[in-house]
């Protein structure tokens, strides 16, 4: 579990469909990941860091999913 994703960087779970929507989603994570450091007030930091850890969970809960799917492929 430690490993996982680590041969192809996580691309093969979080593809996006098509380069566009690769771009889209890079920018999300960029200006989310950036405006963390830009929160003024401790109500604005608690609002970034609930929009961040439900980003993480979807991405976690993206990776599981196909994990699960790639097992169902395998007979396991």
């Amino acid at each position: 579990v430690l490993r996982a994703g680590e041969a192809d960087q996580f691309e093969g779970v979080l593809a996006a469909e098509g380069e566009a929507e690769a771009a889209r989603l890079r920018g999300q994570l960029k200006t989310l990941l950036v405006s963390m450091g830009e929160a003024e007030g401790e109500a604005e930091a608690a609002r970034l860091r609930g929009q961040l850890k439900t980003l993480l969970v979807s991405m976690g809960e993206a990776f599981r999913v196909a994990v699960w799917g790639r097992n169902l492929k395998k007979g396991q």
